[in-house]
């Protein structure tokens, strides 16, 4: 089954307007299938939709010298509408309980590709996670990739290019997302009205469109956990999270303890630098060597966010571990 998303004609947004800038100038000149590259939480959609739309667009408009869609022709309206007989997106069904893009899925898409264009413009397929093909639907996308009909044109995206197989990114003109700058992140998330917004961008690592997986109380209650682990700390700290925290409290976990490991060697905090005081305290009762065992341990435990364990259990134990790594001071 194929999920078809809806296409919006949202704004760019402002850390965008290089990139689109450089794809509406490639214009016809990037090939068939154009594969775009860029990490997650910078809006690769939005962008991916808006040189769609300039792609299908009868009657293009020239804003500063820049090409956009015109928004009012039937092609446009079309696809405001999410009624474009010529697009077709193939993503995973999210209803499912697939995690690969499989051979009949490609096979479904092939149907489309066989007739030729209701509009007389080109039809365009958008694969948004290129990655989750699987070996045999990575290969029966190859065989037209190789020889696309004349009239159709790929647009694939991913957030983690070796992930594709070689003979893929060969057949493709491969385009590199800019980063986007800490001014425009910083403004973005600061408008945004979540709290710590300063923090909230380093722990995403500069990625301004991130979904906030925790409350003020959850944070509150975490940290205070982490700067102060006691079994009372513990105990409340899993009791304000659920099962679908998993992924976000393994990563908060592992980004602690990798900034606690820097500390202990003179580097500077890079997610928690606000925290910096409570940490050299903590700091002489806690040897490196027993962070980084935890710290591996943590990581490997990626698997288990999505293994149905008892979450509240799984946090427990975590919490246990990291309180354990702290020794006692000498009595003098």
């Amino acid at each position: 089954m194929v999920y078809l998303k809806r296409t919006d004609m949202t704004e760019l947004y402002k850390w965008q307007a290089k990139d689109y800038k450089a794809l509406s100038n490639m214009l016809g000149r990037h090939g068939q299938t154009l594969l775009i590259s860029a990490r997650n939480g910078i809006g690769q959609d939005i962008l991916i939709q808006k040189y769609t739309a300039l792609l299908m667009c009868e009657n293009p408009q020239k804003i500063d010298s820049v090409s956009y869609a015109c928004n009012k022709c039937e092609s446009c309206t079309l696809l405001i509408n999410d009624n474009h007989p010529d697009i077709y997106q193939l993503v995973v069904d999210p209803e499912s309980d697939k995690k690969n893009i499989s051979t009949e899925d490609i096979r479904q898409m092939l149907d489309f590709v066989a007739t030729t264009t209701h509009l007389g413009q080109c039809k365009i397929v958008l694969i948004p996670n290129v990655d989750l093909l699987s070996i045999n639907s990575a290969n029966a996308l190859l065989k037209i990739l190789e020889e696309p009909p004349s009239y159709v044109c790929f647009i694939l995206q991913t957030t983690n290019i070796s992930g594709i197989l070689p003979t893929i990114r060969s057949r493709c003109h491969i385009y590199k997302l800019s980063e986007v700058n800490i001014p425009d992140a910083a403004d973005y998330v600061d408008n945004s009205g979540i709290f710590k917004p300063a923090f909230w961008l380093k722990f995403y690592d500069n990625a301004p469109l991130f979904e906030l997986q925790a409350s003020e109380e959850q944070f509150n209650a975490l940290v205070s956990t982490l700067l102060q682990p006691s079994i009372e700390n513990i105990f409340k700290a899993s009791s304000e999270f659920d099962a679908k925290n998993a992924p976000f409290l393994i990563d908060f976990l592992s980004k602690w303890l990798s900034d606690m490991a820097g500390f202990l060697q003179g580097a500077p905090m890079c997610y928690f630098a606000d925290y910096s005081n409570q940490v050299e305290n903590l700091a002489k009762r806690i040897e490196l060597h027993k962070i980084y065992y935890l710290f591996d341990k943590v990581n490997f435990l990626q698997d288990w966010t999505l293994h149905p364990l008892n979450y509240k259990l799984q946090l427990e134990n975590l919490l246990l571990q990291y309180q354990n790594l702290f020794v006692k001071q000498s009595l003098k």
